[in-house]
């Protein structure tokens, strides 16, 4: 998601750069592009427009609107209201692709499925609203998905789910994160590194709290957190990604990078890779973000000595910060490698690899 980081600024110009830059890559590969929150949103002072204006923005890359009555479909006179050449790129590939043609057809843009060699890639729209996008015909459709990919593991033995919205990400853990506002944190304000300095996120604030009293466990709750909306999205598709043996989830929103030992249950299930019963959680999530321009780095997320009651942060097997992209790698059902490599080299910097040995 936040393929173009608001596609409304200069003049529209933003857009067209980012399909331009683009175009060989998306030539020669497969893209399976997920809704991010910058996708709805016009940039920096566009926020205020009629509902007409907006709704073009929207279908940019959402497409909601394509797909969504199947009687018109069926009858060639379904419509989009997307009105640039990335909006129709998006919306129909979208549509007449992967959710016309996966295991499970969603017969919307919205949401789909693929099966990329040996991986099967889900596609989801995690916007939690409010209301709460991951629910009634999104949240059917991927159950019954999941299940048809988790009983076809002999010819496509790996799953990955994806959205732009983390259920797991270290960046969470931080001062007055949990019980920061929702609205700040699904907004566009809270994607901006305060100074455009470069400064670490370690070391500027960049959740905005709810009013006193409004929200967080001690507020009389008119002000939805960060941890209501995190803990709802657990509570739905995680518990669809324990029953179906989901084995990465990737997301993006915050800024970082963190990966997580196995999770199930909302608990590490252990602390390695080879036969994990759980999913591994990974945010690669600065892929370039404006305002972004000190060194990548990754450290361990946790001290190194047990800690008592155990941290929320033993969750995490590693974090970073910089401008990076993650790849996955695989050719046998045996392992998956992640590498997360650094933009401005191509270095590798972190690496890790899911192994499942022969039962």
């Amino acid at each position: 998601g936040d393929h173009a980081y608001n596609m409304g600024n200069g003049n529209d110009y933003h857009g067209d750069a980012y399909m331009q830059a683009f175009q060989d890559v998306l030539a020669r590969c497969p893209w399976i592009p997920v809704i991010g929150n910058h996708e709805s949103t016009m940039g920096e002072g566009k926020d205020k427009v009629d509902v007409s204006t907006e709704q073009r923005y929207l279908n940019q890359s959402w497409g909601v609107i394509y797909g969504q009555d199947g009687a018109a479909i069926e009858t060639g006179t379904a419509q989009t209201t997307a009105t640039t050449s990335l909006g129709h790129l998006l919306t129909r590939s979208s549509f007449y692709g992967p959710a016309s043609h996966g295991a499970a057809p969603s017969r919307t843009s919205q949401w789909y499925s693929v099966d990329l060699g040996l991986i099967h890639f889900v596609m989801l729209d995690l916007d939690p609203g409010p209301p709460a996008v991951f629910a009634g015909d999104q949240a059917a459709w991927a159950a019954a998905d999941l299940a048809a990919a988790d009983a076809n593991r002999a010819n496509v033995p790996w799953i990955v789910v994806t959205s732009h919205f983390p259920l797991y990400t270290a960046a969470f853990y931080d001062d007055d994160a949990w019980n920061a506002s929702a609205a700040w944190y699904n907004g566009d304000a809270a994607e901006y590194e305060r100074g455009g300095d470069g400064t670490p996120w370690a070391e500027t604030p960049h959740f905005e709290g709810c009013p006193k009293g409004t929200g967080g466990d001690n507020g009389n709750g008119t002000c939805a957190t960060v941890k209501d909306v995190v803990e709802a999205s657990i509570t739905s598709l995680g518990a669809l990604l324990d029953e179906h043996h989901v084995d990465i989830y990737a997301a993006g929103h915050v800024h970082s990078y963190s990966a997580t030992w196995p999770i199930f249950a909302g608990v590490a299930a252990k602390k390695s890779l080879v036969d994990p019963h759980g999913t591994v959680h990974v945010v690669e999530g600065n892929g370039g973000v404006p305002g972004t321009h000190h060194p990548a780095s990754v450290m361990p997320c946790t001290k190194p000595s047990p800690q008592e009651p155990p941290s929320p942060m033993d969750l995490f097997r590693m974090c970073g910060r910089g401008m990076n992209y993650g790849r996955l790698v695989t050719t046998n059902a045996s392992a998956l490698t992640y590498e997360h490599v650094d933009n401005s080299n191509g270095d590798i910097t972190d690496s890790w690899s899911i192994v499942k040995t022969p039962s």
